[in-house]
């Protein structure tokens, strides 16, 4: 998705911040043309405040982008995945370990680590992966109930392509 976002966009930057903005925190466009969280308008104000944009630069990339047949259909469609558990995890006693890897496109990652926890006897809360196409350093997020034995993070660190694991 993000290198045709990119393409159509690329002669715009700032226009591009928009729609970096909105992929990442999976805000859509309505069939009227306006931002949306879910069912929630967002003020196209605020998208350009949060950028340091004028309103009308907001207003002219979702323009654009409903006027492109193929980003209309991609953004008619995103919708916000929910929210993240990672910073509030301490306070519901829960635990958040991020995940750095050489290469994020591998696959198996979210598997192995997925297993060890899980021949702990613990269970995921969440997961989340950030997309590598969008994000320079991705990193998974995994939210687990209760804590981690200190077995775990030796293990995860040991698996082929782990980079960093931080316990949060």
């Amino acid at each position: 998705m993000w290198p045709l976002v990119e393409e159509r966009l690329r002669e715009y930057p700032e226009r591009l911040m928009v729609a970096k903005l909105m992929i990442d925190h999976g805000l859509g466009i309505s069939e009227e043309g306006r931002v949306i969280c879910g069912q929630i308008e967002i003020p196209i104000k605020r998208l350009g405040d949060a950028l340091g944009l004028d309103r009308r630069t907001v207003k002219r990339a979702v323009g654009m982008i409903m006027e492109d047949d193929q980003l209309r259909e991609i953004f008619l469609s995103l919708r916000p995945a929910g929210p993240s558990l990672k910073e509030a995890s301490k306070h519901l006693g829960l635990t958040a370990i991020e995940i750095s890897v050489d290469d994020p496109t591998a696959p198996g990652i979210i598997s192995q680590v997925s297993s060890i926890i899980a021949e702990e006897g613990i269970s995921i809360r969440q997961a989340i992966a950030d997309d590598p196409e969008i994000h320079p350093e991705p990193k998974l997020t995994i939210v687990v109930e209760g804590s981690l034995p200190p077995t775990v993070i030796p293990k995860v660190r040991e698996l082929r392509g782990v980079k960093r694991v931080v316990l949060i």
